[in-house]
């Protein structure tokens, strides 16, 4: 009895945290890449439907501000074990630089992707997959100092309606200028001292491969390092 007892808690326990990791995220002028691996069974269904939706948004200084309007998206490959719809299926991204999209966690967005599968994506699983989704236009700021990527199953709006699950937040860090300046200088200081080491050897009478008159003779047995001085 006990036996089966703690098969079933194991079971659960797994179906509660059988969730989303995304990681390996970075992203260029027009393009976002990342890592997704794990499974969907550790959520609930969106309330309010589109659940073969999933949806990407964009928040903090990431996007252009000068960026409004939508255009057509081109995905690698599926996030999931499930098909994307053949048609429309790839989706859009969209931007509005003078309008505030959506509210999380006191972030705002004002831009977002979405992609739609064939069916819903209740128990989808996804094992390491790399994505890579292409925009058409440079959307994203390359000098953002804070970027966030929030991934969603469904639809979230402004309403404040519970039509999505919040999958994960990422913040997109952008390496400091200093910390540049600081890798840039240690490369240099490297590359110097190699140099120092390098002369230091070839000071040997103006060439490297020259040998001073004294190693000659020791190598040949012409100085003899025990002569006494003579009577």
């Amino acid at each position: 009895m006990r036996k089966y007892l703690f098969l079933v808690l194991v079971s659960l326990s797994n179906s509660v945290t059988a969730q989303l990791l995304f990681t390996e995220i970075s992203y260029t002028a027009n393009s976002i890449t990342f890592t997704v691996n794990g499974e969907m069974t550790g959520y609930g269904a969106p309330f309010g439907g589109e659940v073969e939706m999933f949806r990407l948004l964009y928040g903090g200084d990431m996007v252009a501000d000068d960026f409004t309007g939508r255009y057509t998206n081109s995905w690698n490959q599926s996030l999931f074990d499930r098909e994307i719809e053949a048609d429309g299926g790839q989706g859009f991204t969209y931007a509005n630089a003078n309008a505030t999209k959506f509210n999380l966690d006191e972030i705002d967005y004002n831009a977002g992707s979405w992609l739609r599968f064939e069916s819903s994506l209740q128990g989808a699983n996804a094992t390491l997959d790399s994505i890579t989704l292409s925009l058409e236009y440079d959307l994203f700021n390359v000098d953002a100092t804070s970027s966030y990527i929030a991934f969603f199953w469904g639809t979230p709006t402004s309403s404040g309606e519970k039509d999505y699950v919040h999958l994960d937040t990422v913040r997109v860090r952008v390496p400091e200028p200093s910390s540049i300046i600081l890798l840039g200088l240690g490369i240099i200081g490297i590359f110097l001292a190699s140099l120092v080491k390098q002369n230091k050897n070839q000071i040997s009478y103006g060439h490297p491969n020259k040998v001073p008159p004294y190693a000659a003779k020791a190598r040949t047995g012409i100085l003899n390092l025990t002569q006494t001085k003579p009577n």
